[in-house]
This record gives structure tokens, C-alpha cells and sequence, in this order.
């Protein structure tokens, strides 16, 4: 497995553990949603680590959108 979608898994894991659902580490949980990046990224988030998506609670004006 790549090492970027190891730091990822570690930083879901870590999200998962102890965010309380901040929005700053929300907002860094999002960036690797973007189409941009590795689709494993995105599985993780969907499957094995759904249960960060109960968190995330950010609000609009503070994602960071780009295009």
C-alpha cells in the first residue's frame, strides 16, 4: 500500500479516536476526498472508517473550495 494511503488510514483512525468534530481537522479529513486524489482514499472514507462521516460536521463557509 501506498504511504500516502497509510498516513491517511492512520489520520481517519486518529480522527475517529479523539476529533470530538473539529472543524480543522474536519477540513483536513475532506481535502482527500477531492476527485484529484487516489480512489482508496476516498473508499476508505465510504468503508472500513465510515463512521468519521458522523462527525464531520463543518460548516459550509469553512470548506475549502477550489477548483
Amino acid at each position: 500500500m501506498h504511504v500516502c494511503v497509510c498516513s491517511y488510514l492512520l489520520l481517519l483512525s486518529q480522527y475517529e479516536a479523539v476529533s470530538f468534530g473539529d472543524a480543522v481537522f474536519a477540513s483536513y479529513v475532506l481535502l482527500a476526498l477531492q476527485q484529484k486524489h487516489s480512489v482508496l482514499l476516498r473508499k476508505a472514507v465510504w468503508g472500513e472508517h465510515s463512521t468519521v462521516l458522523h462527525s464531520l460536521s463543518i460548516p459550509v463557509n469553512q470548506v475549502s473550495i477550489t477548483a
